[in-house]
């Protein structure tokens, strides 16, 4: 498989794509010259059924070489390092073990952005099947729709203008069901063009997107691909926790737990107790940092949390009780890291974001982990800045 011949912009900031199948897991990006690198602990398929192998060869030869090694599960296999393939059709053949489109498989987690569209710049719309009720103005009369069914043109940020401040019905309108949406679809960005319950294809209105976007209000981010169109749009949790300021997150994941008929009793009781942060996840998490926080060194139990790296909603359930998917954290750091205000780079340094600027009294010059976290501990990491927007 020839190299893609559509050179990416070194500048473009790095993006995660996943591929699955079956029970196999694999991240990874894309390199300026079209070349893929999959990252380390991803999974492959042991072996398929398919029939005509073209990648094996060279499948082969990454298990001689110890890149690709045995799991704990019989039918995977893992990536030992980060690789690079020359494709990423060539990276999803070895990790199915048979013949695969990369660039239409491998897809932005955050967004469900293929690689396709990323590369083409012409997503195409995501059939999202959700119900979007009538615009109407303060006298009952239509207006223009902010969810628009008559344009479909793709915006870049810079493209995007208005003459009014964006504070009216209007707006707010676009906030409330942008956040709607957002939950609707399972708190990923919402595609900045989709599908709606009657079959219609909307886009989203350049005016509205001008005034909750950064240059705006700045209560939500852009998801943009690497020509620099929006392709979909991340509502900033000040904005959902404004709009829904009496929902528990905690709540609702420990409802679906106890409706969950296909763990047992057992893990049902270790994953909630994971959930709050407590249990034999807490105790394990503790473990591995010498029982303190794995920041400041505080060994005071009452004020360190356990917390996730990679977003529990995003986690499978064996992923949730992972060890290596924690950080002990005091509370402040804890609380900051959970809402995607602060994250940590492959060698432990604490990152923030620039809304940290204006608080800088929460956080310490020079912050990092106590020690270099572990080759999948960067995994969960990578996913956690990728998740909240940090630069890979």
């Amino acid at each position: 498989m020839a190299r893609l011949q559509k050179q990416i912009d070194r500048t473009v900031p790095k993006l995660t794509f996943r591929y699955r199948s079956g029970d196999a897991q694999a991240f990874g990006r894309l390199l300026p010259d079209g070349g893929f690198v999959v990252l380390a602990d991803s999974s492959a398929v042991r072996e398929s059924s398919a029939s005509d192998k073209r990648d094996r060869a060279e499948r082969d030869s990454l298990v001689r070489r110890g890149v690709l090694v045995g799991t704990e599960k019989p039918n995977l296999l893992g990536f030992a390092h980060d690789h690079t393939f020359t494709s990423p059709s060539r990276a999803a053949g070895v990790i199915r073990d048979g013949n695969v489109s990369g660039p239409q498989n491998w897809i932005e987690p955050r967004s469900g952005m293929s690689l396709k569209d990323f590369l083409e710049g012409d997503p195409a719309f995501a059939p999202l099947r959700v119900h979007i009720p009538d615009y109407l103005k303060a006298d009952g009369s239509a207006a223009s729709a902010p969810f628009s069914k008559s344009s479909h043109g793709l915006f870049k940020r810079e493209t995007l203008g208005s003459d009014g401040a964006g504070d009216g019905a209007r707006t707010d309108y676009f906030k409330e069901h942008l956040v709607r949406i957002f939950k609707e679809i399972g708190e990923v960005p919402v595609p900045y063009r989709f599908i709606d319950g009657n079959g219609s294809r909307r886009s989203m209105d350049g005016g509205c997107l001008k005034f909750v976007g950064p240059d705006g209000q700045n209560v939500a981010d852009f998801v943009c691909n690497r020509d620099g169109f929006i392709v979909a749009v991340q509502p900033k949790q000040s904005l959902v926790d404004a709009l829904s300021p009496s929902e528990s997150s905690t709540a609702s994941d420990l409802a679906a737990l106890d409706a969950d008929t296909s763990i047992s009793a057992t893990q049902r009781e270790q994953l909630v107790l994971a959930r709050l942060g407590q249990g034999k996840f807490r105790a394990r998490v503790l473990a591995l940092w010498d029982g303190r926080c794995a920041v400041t060194g505080c060994s005071l139990g009452a004020v360190i949390r356990a917390s996730h790296l990679l977003p529990w909603r995003a986690a499978t359930n064996e992923e949730r009780l992972d060890p290596e998917n924690g950080l002990p954290l005091v509370a402040t750091l804890d609380a900051l890291f959970d809402a995607g205000l602060i994250s940590f780079d492959e060698d432990g340094v604490l990152l923030a974001t620039q809304e940290m600027a204006s608080h800088s009294g929460l956080l310490e010059e020079n912050m990092s982990l106590s020690r270099k976290p572990t080759a999948r501990m960067q995994v969960f990491l990578s996913r956690h800045r990728a998740a909240n927007g940090f630069p890979q």
